[in-house]
């Protein structure tokens, strides 16, 4: 089977490779799943190139935080049967077109939706609702900021925000970033710069905003800072900038702004069973009416290309690899 792998940390074009693996065979209670496809997501890159937050053991790792697949053989006693089609297990090195897992850690998904919204189904719609959910309390009619909201989670937070009656100020890096974020319901568009807070002051006629949302961090993460109310919180769940996050010190003294931090594999880890399954189940039945936008689509074998795409600007939407199982 082909594999994209990497044995060094550098840029993702120019260390991934396609490997020939020996085809896995599923034991007790495992299964094989033939990729259909899979997502190429910020933080892929950033593990190719060493700057994530975990390492992968070196050399021969296979990338991949998400993907669908279709299960192709059966070991003992795993309560599932060929032709099934499953959500992969985050972070299980997706980017192969044969994964082996244990079946009871997999998710069915429904034959009638298109595999590279499948494949989108996980991340970024679950960070999204996460960070609305289990991080601050709002009421209906209050305000949160967020940063890189053209960006996949900034346009779910933007649409369940509208939603639930709150309001959004959505600050991107260039202003023809916007339209899609008041498509997706975002109220107010700014574009990033010094005086990000006398403009957030003057959108939201002095209304206290609690909650900042940071996927860029570096000086990013400062600016935010100025703009949220004493005791307001910044929380940061990406670091797109490859910079550590920037909080000046009279932020945290003299306004008690709280810095806080999201990674969506934490909660999961922590979550019990049933209410993991309860939000993929929820995440999937969304695609419906809310699919995820995708830029390009490239075959498993072009993955060096499919990389060098998704780390350009530009994007409306995000690049997908297509593997042995993929049918249109």
């Amino acid at each position: 089977m082909r594999a994209a792998v990497f044995d060094r940390h550098g840029p993702p074009a120019d260390v991934l490779t396609i490997a020939d693996l020996p085809d896995p065979t599923p034991g007790p209670g495992q299964v094989v799943v033939a990729l259909e496809a899979a997502a190429v997501h910020p933080a892929d890159l950033a593990t190719i190139a060493g700057h994530y937050g975990v390492r992968p053991r070196l050399p021969g790792a296979v990338p991949g935080i998400e993907g669908v697949g279709r299960v192709v053989a059966v070991g003992a006693g795993a309560a599932l049967t060929v032709g099934q089609r499953v959500l992969l297990p985050l972070g299980v090195g997706t980017w192969r077109d044969r994964v082996v897992a244990t079946a009871r850690t997999l998710v069915t998904v429904p034959d009638d939706l298109p595999a590279e919204q499948l494949a989108l189904a996980v991340v970024n719609p679950a960070t999204a609702r996460l960070l609305l959910g289990q991080v601050d309390r709002l009421l209906p009619g209050e305000w949160i900021l967020q940063n890189a909201a053209n960006g996949a989670v900034g346009r779910t937070v933007a649409r369940l925000a509208r939603a639930r009656g709150l309001h959004t100020l959505n600050v991107v890096r260039r202003a023809t970033a916007g339209l899609c974020v008041r498509n997706a319901g975002g109220d107010v568009v700014l574009v990033d710069g010094p005086e990000l807070a006398h403009e957030v002051a003057r959108y939201t006629d002095g209304a206290p905003v609690r909650l900042a949302l940071d996927a860029v961090a570096g000086p990013a993460t400062d600016r935010l800072a100025r703009c949220v109310v004493p005791g307001g919180t910044v929380v940061v769940y990406g670091a797109l900038s490859g910079q550590p996050s920037t909080l000046g010190a009279d932020q945290t003294i003299f306004r008690d702004v709280r810095l806080h931090g999201f990674w969506l594999t934490t909660w999961l880890q922590q979550a019990d069973d049933a209410t993991r399954a309860a939000l993929f189940t929820d995440l999937v039945a969304d695609l419906r009416d809310h699919p995820q936008p995708v830029d390009a689509r490239f075959d498993l074998g072009a993955v060096a290309a499919a990389v060098a795409a998704a780390a350009r600007g530009g994007r409306d939407g995000k690049v997908v690899l297509r593997g042995e199982a993929w049918n249109g």
